[in-house]
């Protein structure tokens, strides 16, 4: 007796989670992406093989063939069901959560866009407040975006150093040493060294990170990103 009220409990509750996703997908036809039939499949073949488990509680149901305690029942309710249900749940759900992780992606990108505050203000509230020297190059190794630092630290304005490269900034020796880490930085590396440079205080040592601004699918270097602090003793 105790089997079948569990059998039962368990064949309920698998008809409630049925019909509770079937409502749910209906409302919510965003995420009724691929693989969601799959689970839904995947489900309801457990709820068939849970309940034909109820049956073999029943001798006088064998002779049904397909239900009672026969290897026919057996084999739809462990086979069929529960291996079946198992299997295109799983695969269901494998293909289901990288659509969702996208949908999600897709929202907060949307949700940031949508917000008072933009991607530009971000940065330049970044760039005007950070302690580092900023700046950013293109692939000709052009100035196209300086902070307020660099202006302090170069004393070069962020007018003059748009649009110009390291030879037309700095002293021949400083802008070899700036081309040959820009160079590195170009062909897809990370650069971390310690450059010097004469600033508006004298000459300082900087330690400056240097990186590749790629494009969205990694295939071409698109500039470099640039952040230096100085660690003069």
């Amino acid at each position: 007796m105790n089997d079948i009220i569990l059998e039962s409990l368990r064949t309920g509750v698998l008809f409630v989670i049925i019909l509770f996703i079937l409502h749910f997908g209906r409302q919510h036809k965003d995420i009724a992406y691929k693989g969601w039939g799959m689970m839904v499949m995947g489900f309801i073949l457990l709820f068939i093989g849970s309940a034909f488990d109820i049956t073999d509680n029943f001798e006088s149901l064998n002779k049904y063939i397909i239900i009672g305690d026969t290897p026919a029942e057996a084999f739809i309710e462990k086979m069929v069901g529960s291996l079946g249900g198992f299997i295109l749940l799983a695969i269901g759900l494998v293909r289901w959560i990288p659509n969702m992780a996208s949908i999600a992606k897709l929202n907060s990108k949307l949700k940031y866009q949508n917000s008072d505050i933009t991607a530009n203000e971000v940065l330049h509230s970044i760039l005007e407040s950070s302690p580092y020297v900023l700046y950013i190059k293109d692939k000709d190794k052009k100035h196209i975006v300086v902070n307020k630092k660099f202006e302090e630290v170069t004393g070069i304005s962020a007018e003059k150093a748009m649009g110009q490269n390291n030879n037309e900034l700095f002293s021949p020796e400083v802008a070899a040493i700036f081309n040959t880490n820009d160079d590195a930085v170009l062909s897809g590396e990370s650069v971390s060294e310690e450059e010097h440079l004469d600033t508006t205080g004298g000459k300082r040592i900087f330690l400056t990170e240097k990186f590749p601004i790629k494009s969205e699918d990694d295939s071409k270097v698109l500039g470099i990103f640039g952040m230096s602090i100085d660690i003069t003793d």
